[in-house]
């Protein structure tokens, strides 16, 4: 199905004003703590130490995972999917005994995560008599400030929605213009990982990872109806950069040597079975 360029720009607005809907959980309150979203997490593990700490943890770590998640799919000349979400959990690790227990919660306050540490602590407590054997920590370096981030150049949630949706409908075009071609597939997929860790060693690090993973699948069908092939875009893997790669893999320049590899498979020989030598690498 082919759009008008008009068609195109009210699908893709109607898309992005979806969006400003989605539901995002952490802002300057992070539960029943005042703060900026950082600081705040950053409390809640202190708070979750400190109680497994007066639970007689030997050691006991605390992490808050905040994830989002945002997907953008074209099928043939058409958005087919759009989602932008965030997920946000907690986790506590404690050491009793030389046995673990462990407990999480997708509750950001203070009273969640110091029941979280209490209820880890019970667990490993009750672990010590059912555990094969004592678990012992090596020495432990502290980390006191740590802080990293994926090496990306373009914030891929920074991007308008309205330039990666005409990216991907540019592509699918390019591909249906090359004869054979029936059905293609495409989508930019970008996540956002950020981590808050302590432990009662004297770590405190942040840490913030970036994916983003454009792809395209293209679907060429013989004149006749009887055959089938496709191609996908295996040689683009999801890595860990920004927005800059989905720029370098230019899916409407591959995507029609992609269409094209399609279509030649149509008529290609089929491989007899047989011994042969294959070379990797």
């Amino acid at each position: 199905m082919s759009v008008t360029r008009r068609d195109f720009v009210k699908q893709s607005s109607l898309a992005v004003a979806s969006l400003a809907f989605v539901p995002r959980p952490l802002g300057l309150v992070v539960g029943d703590i005042q703060g900026t979203a950082d600081v705040a997490l950053r409390q809640l593990c202190m708070f979750a130490l400190d109680a497994a700490r007066s639970a007689g943890a030997e050691y006991a770590d605390a992490r808050v995972v905040r994830v989002r998640r945002q997907e953008i799919r074209a099928r043939q000349g058409q958005i087919a999917g759009l989602q932008d979400v965030e997920s946000v959990g907690v986790g506590i690790r404690v050491l009793i005994g030389g046995a673990w227990g462990f407990a999480a919660s997708n509750q950001l306050t203070r009273p969640e995560c110091v029941q979280l540490a209490r209820f880890a602590a019970e667990q490993a407590s009750a672990n010590q008599k059912t555990g094969p054997r004592a678990v012992t920590l090596g020495p432990i370096a502290a980390t006191p400030d740590g802080e990293w981030e994926s090496p990306i150049e373009i914030d891929p949630f920074g991007v308008d929605m309205g330039e990666k949706v005409e990216l991907l409908m540019a592509a699918n075009a390019a591909a249906l213009r090359v004869n054979g071609v029936r059905l293609v597939s495409s989508a930019i997929e970008c996540s956002r990982i950020d981590t808050t860790f302590a432990s009662t060693a004297g770590s405190l690090i942040s840490q913030r990872a970036f994916r983003t993973y454009p792809w395209m699948t293209v679907t060429a069908i013989s004149s006749d109806g009887s055959d089938f092939q496709t191609r996908s875009s295996s040689e683009v893997p999801p890595m860990g950069l920004g927005y800059e790669y989905v720029r370098a893999t230019n899916l409407e320049r591959r995507a029609r040597e992609w269409s094209e590899q399609a279509v030649q498979k149509l008529s290609a020989t089929p491989v007899e079975a047989d011994i042969y030598d294959l070379i990797i690498g």
